[in-house]
């Protein structure tokens, strides 16, 4: 038998969008490396009002309308700072903020748009809260703490 140590503590594995209190799109790092975007491209975002549905699109072609999208390094994930939108838009922003991992990826012509690509549109849902909870009130008072031997502890 032979174990190997698992070393990818950090990188998450899950595509998502979010949108962030700061009112930015972030991009996790598997969404950036499975959809091939770069920090050399724009993002084009569309907006339903109707509907609340946002699509953002990545091109390299030189968007008149392209927000840049911020990318540190190859391990992290980037963001699209997109403050113009959120400020125009006529919604309650902290409703709506959280990830989104149920994007539909479209063809821009379906948007009715004459163009080539590809978006990837969100539906803005209010969100509760994407962190679990740990049970316990924030609010509440431990009264009775006993202290711990440290060597009683099994690891």
């Amino acid at each position: 038998m032979s174990f190997e140590v698992f070393t990818d503590t950090r990188s998450r594995t899950k595509e998502y969008i979010s949108v962030t209190a700061n009112r930015t799109f972030g991009l996790p790092r598997t969404f950036i490396d499975k959809q091939n975007i770069t920090n050399n491209e724009r993002c084009v975002i569309l907006y339903d009002k109707d509907t609340k549905q946002v699509a953002l699109h990545f091109s390299d072609q030189g968007p008149k309308f392209g927000l840049a999208i911020r990318i540190p390094n190859k391990a992290q994930g980037g963001m699209v700072v997109a403050h113009s939108f959120f400020d125009r838009i006529d919604i309650d922003l902290p409703k709506y903020v959280g990830r989104y991992d149920d994007f539909n990826k479209v063809d821009l012509k379906s948007l009715g748009y004459d163009k080539e690509g590809v978006a990837y549109v969100i539906k803005l849902d209010e969100h509760k809260n994407d962190k679990p909870t740990s049970g316990v009130e924030t609010n509440s008072v431990v009264v009775d703490i006993t202290p711990v031997d440290p060597s009683e502890i099994p690891f």
